[in-house]
C-alpha cells in the first residue's frame, strides 16, 4: 500500500507503506521532512509521532507532520567542496 504526504509543495507525494503499516489515520503516525534545496520529501518512520487524542465527538480524517528544513545531502554539499 501507499500513504499520500502533502508537503506544503502544492503536490501530493506518495510512499510505499513499511510491511508493519497500518496506514490508517492515527496509525503508523512518523514524520515527513520537506527539503526546502532539493524539493525532496522524505519519511522519518523510526520517528514516531504520539498518538493525538481528539476532543469527544471529533474523527480525524487525516493526520500530517512536516519538518522543513535542509536534508543531510544538501548539507553536506557545501562540506564536501572545502
Amino acid at each position: 500500500l501507499v500513504h499520500a504526504i502533502e508537503d506544503g509543495t502544492g503536490f501530493v507525494k506518495y510512499a510505499l507503506c513499511d510491511e508493519d503499516c497500518q496506514c490508517e489515520v492515527g496509525n503508523d503516525l512518523h514524520l515527513h521532512f520537506h527539503c526546502n534545496k532539493c524539493d525532496e520529501t522524505i519519511c522519518l518512520t523510526d520517528h514516531k509521532i504520539p498518538q493525538i487524542n481528539l476532543p469527544q465527538g471529533f474523527k480525524a480524517e487525516n493526520i500530517n507532520l512536516i519538518v522543513q528544513g535542509i536534508c543531510v545531502k544538501c548539507g553536506n554539499e557545501g562540506a564536501d567542496s572545502r
